[in-house]
């Protein structure tokens, strides 16, 4: 992942978390599976309201420009694993975090910093992080 985006990020949410880094990692895999550029997308994410699950909010902002401001970014709030379904034209990406990597993170969580985690999570691959399903409007 480009260092500028994620400089980017922690400039804008204030710090680096892992659930910040789901939240990039989730828009730049939307970005490429739906073959989008920046800007063309809408979503719905449902999450926690509370960090740090809500962070990811603002990962999926910095990486897609989808915002709540522009009306393309809805949040849904719920308990449990975040689902994020992702919209291009008629295409849409749902994605939902593994249970198993949103268990290693919140473990880590409790023995690491948050930064210590999100560096972890930058170098996983999105396979190991995310089930995800493409599909039509």
């Amino acid at each position: 992942m480009d260092s500028r985006l994620v400089k980017r990020a922690v400039e804008f949410h204030g710090h680096l978390g892992p659930f910040l880094v789901l939240g990039l990692k989730m828009g730049l895999f939307a970005l490429e599976r739906l073959g989008a550029a920046k800007y063309e997308l809408s979503v719905v994410v449902e999450t926690d309201s509370k960090p740090p699950a809500s962070c990811i909010i603002d990962g999926i902002q910095v990486s897609t420009g989808c915002t709540v401001g522009r009306g393309n970014l809805k949040v849904k709030w719920c308990e449990g694993t975040p689902k994020i379904v992702f919209k291009k034209d008629s295409k849409l990406l749902g994605i939902k975090v593994k249970k198993e990597a949103l268990r290693e993170i919140r473990a880590k969580m409790k023995r690491e910093s948050g930064e210590a985690v999100a560096k972890d999570v930058l170098f996983k691959d999105e396979k190991q992080l995310f089930d995800f399903d493409i599909f039509a409007e």
